[in-house]
């Protein structure tokens, strides 16, 4: 049976994508899941930073581009190969001519090899996201409770609903704590309601 593929994305930075899907990787992998960590993230990558993991040589542009095997670029994140990143460029403007179409085939064969892979998008409306958007098994839309994150990940949500409506979508509140701020939306409903998962 094939691995489930899920996208973490949010229309916002700053809102915890990174962070979950390190949280959701290493706990899956301590349930005794394999967990593959992509990150699509071609501008601002940083789950290498998140994992403390060493540059690789090669990494997810080169397996686009057919310059090396997608095992070439995987990193190793524990000591029986059932949890690993493959990470993104380490600079690469996402608006360049990217091979995206190719994000499906790959996944769907890197699928067969691991139970979960998790795949880090882009803050914003991308590429990356249009193409993570169409290969998810599942969706996880990050915002926190502030109205421009929730307007965000509303968008957010609907593309990827445009996208793959087959796809599960989950919306996750983020970074919900007292605040003594003025700008906070507190009815969690109501930022339910706005994002439409």
């Amino acid at each position: 049976m094939a691995g489930i593929r899920i996208s973490v994305a949010s229309g916002k930075g700053g809102a915890g994508k990174s962070s979950l899907c390190v949280l959701i990787g290493a706990a899956l992998h301590r349930q005794g899941r394999s967990v593959l960590l992509l990150d699509l993230d071609f501008g601002i990558r940083a789950l290498d930073l998140f994992l403390g993991a060493d540059n690789a040589p090669y990494h997810l542009l080169d397996v686009l581009e057919k310059r090396c095997r997608p095992a070439d670029a995987l990193i190793s994140l524990s000591e029986n190969g059932r949890f690993c990143l493959c990470q993104a460029p380490p600079s690469q403007d996402d608006r360049s001519a990217i091979h995206w179409e190719l994000l499906g085939p790959l996944t769907a064969m890197l699928a067969q090899h691991f139970d979960f892979i998790i795949a880090d998008c882009p803050a914003g409306v991308t590429p990356a996201l249009y193409a993570a958007a169409r290969v998810c098994d599942r969706a996880l839309i990050v915002t926190n409770p502030e109205p421009v994150a929730v307007r965000s990940a509303a968008l957010c949500g609907s593309l990827m609903g445009a996208q793959n409506p087959a796809a599960e979508k989950k919306v996750i509140i983020n970074r919900v704590m007292p605040r003594f701020r003025d700008n906070i939306m507190t009815d969690f409903d109501e930022i339910l309601d706005t994002v439409g998962l």
